[in-house]
């Protein structure tokens, strides 16, 4: 009885049916399950690095966002561009008017991006800045940059493990008064 098999030249040939042939053949496939499952493990480990290292500062988070509420600003202005990869990175602008004893006034200057939402108050941003880390930030690497003056997160940048990436900056502010 002879056995077909591919040769090293990748022409398919056929050999005896001997023992140390079966043998060789077991060992050949065993070698090749060996190299799959180790390429497997590589990349589960080398998708896992810095798993939980995502590029956010909780401390500099908390301590910016404690000025932030420390100063309260309840009457304010901004206006924001955001931008997202679904969209082709295509500007959004609004603009806010928060007033301290009823909802905020936004005016959107363009029409891009649907369904990109941060929030209408530079509260509501921190907040959703707080649960995006809170409920997913281990699968995106997020970078915020705090205003000097104000304490308000200017620029935010999220970008997925995946490929997407969304931003918002907040390109004017103003204090209206108390």
């Amino acid at each position: 009885m002879r056995l077909s098999v591919r040769s090293l030249r990748g022409r398919r040939t056929k050999v005896p049916l001997t023992v140390d042939n079966v043998y060789f053949l077991q060992a050949e496939e065993m070698m090749k399950v060996h190299v799959v499952c180790g390429l497997l493990v590589s990349l589960m480990v080398f998708s896992c690095i810095g798993l939980f290292d995502n590029g956010f500062d909780e401390a500099l988070f908390r301590k910016e966002r404690a000025a932030w509420e420390a100063q309260g600003l309840r009457y304010y202005r901004f206006a924001a561009t955001c931008r997202a990869s679904f969209a082709g990175f295509a500007p959004e602008t609004f603009e806010c008017t928060v007033f301290p004893d009823r909802e905020a006034e936004v005016v959107l200057t363009s029409h891009y991006m649907p369904d990109v939402y941060y929030g209408d108050t530079i509260d509501e941003i921190y907040q959703y800045i707080a649960d995006t880390v809170a409920n997913g930030g281990h699968r995106l690497n997020i970078t915020v940059r705090y205003n000097k003056e104000y304490h308000y997160p200017e620029y935010l940048f999220e970008s997925s493990r995946g490929g997407g990436s969304d931003e918002l900056e907040i390109t004017e502010f103003e204090p209206l008064g108390e």
